[in-house]
């Protein structure tokens, strides 16, 4: 039942820059060819690494807003066409649940501010919690 729900759309987009920058550090300029590759092979698996963080952080995330949802569906496919989108999800609220959903949402940006950019959309009618059967009358 979808009475006194709305939908609430959130996507989170990682910034891979900012992730793999941390985990890289600062080195020295490379000086060779061999330092250059070395390098390049360190900033690759800071990529990878922080990719990975990004996925468990978004699983994090989704956790604690379907704490506070009453339902959750996946809105958009995450995989390598959407390459920073780490999670679209649309989540039903309701009324009495808006201001904690919102409340940790915020929590969440504040915290994972720098690393993660917050898309939020809302609230809107619960369109991906209903189904519609439009196939006309059936002889």
């Amino acid at each position: 039942l979808v009475r006194g729900k709305a939908e609430w759309g959130v996507k989170v987009h990682y910034q891979p820059e900012e992730g793999a920058a941390q985990l890289v550090g600062t080195t020295p300029e490379a000086v060779t060819g061999r330092d250059y590759l070395v390098r390049k092979q360190e900033e690759l698996r800071a990529v990878e690494e922080a990719s990975a963080l990004a996925q468990r952080a978004a699983e994090e995330i989704h956790e604690q807003l379907k704490r506070v949802a009453d339902q959750a569906v996946l809105t958009q496919p995450v995989g390598p066409a959407n390459r920073n989108l780490v999670l679209s999800v649309a989540y039903l609220v309701a009324e009495g649940s808006r201001e904690t959903f919102m409340e940790s949402v915020g929590n969440m940006q504040q915290e994972l501010a720098g690393k993660y950019l917050f898309e939020v959309t809302g609230p809107w009618p619960p369109y991906n919690f209903t189904s519609v059967d439009v196939s006309g009358p059936r002889s």
